[in-house]
């Protein structure tokens, strides 16, 4: 078995990862967030936070936050 391309040996620092990311796509500022359908957002991408006004179950169930559901 070959060590030659372990990747982690070259690991950059956070500011250097920053650097290039932010070089790389310096000409992407951001998008404008628009107001669409629930079905027309599959597959999309959110521009903000999205919360509930109902909580369904109403107490809390989860064990970590961040639940992603596919409904």
């Amino acid at each position: 078995m070959s060590t030659s391309r372990n990747i982690y040996l070259k690991m950059k620092t956070l500011e250097e990862a920053r650097e290039i990311l932010f070089t790389r796509f310096s000409h992407i500022t951001s998008f404008p967030g628009e107001t669409v359908s629930v079905p027309d957002a599959v597959g999309r991408v959110t521009a903000e936070p999205v919360s509930a006004r109902l909580s369904s179950p109403n107490y809390q169930s989860a064990a970590m936050d961040g639940i992603a559901v596919k409904a």
